[in-house]
């Protein structure tokens, strides 16, 4: 099966599916990661709900070998943003989980020091 002609944008362009809530998931997550997961969200809701082979990602993220796919799909897994049934192909659940929000002040994220006190006394 093929992907829907909406995804035939090169790689590093967002989806034109991705969904508001794929994209407030991903604090925390790599350029890549994020990429992935929002065409997986962008194409099961646009396909009724299945998912993208590992050759449609691996070809929709200009990767040379589908075990880039492996270890990006592992590490959203291994976050909790996708859940996989082992042994099925296209057997890939965009979770509705939601990471701990990094702060921000003005949309710019903010780095956090630790402060300790100089208490000599």
């Amino acid at each position: 099966m093929s992907a829907p002609k909406q995804f035939a944008a090169g790689p590093g362009e967002p989806p034109a599916g991705l969904s508001p809530s794929s994209a407030s998931r991903g604090i925390g997550l790599t350029a890549r990661q994020l990429e992935t997961l929002a065409y997986i969200d962008a194409y099961q809701q646009a396909s009724g709900g299945v998912s993208p082979s590992f050759a449609e990602i691996r070809d929709r993220l200009g990767l040379d070998a589908k075990s880039g796919v492996f270890r990006l799909v592992g590490a959203l897994e291994e976050r909790g943003h996708i859940r996989r049934l082992r042994h099925r192909a296209r057997a890939v659940e965009v979770t509705a989980s939601q990471p701990v929000p990094m702060p921000s002040l003005n949309g710019e994220p903010l780095l956090l020091i630790p402060v300790h006190g100089g208490n000599d006394g």
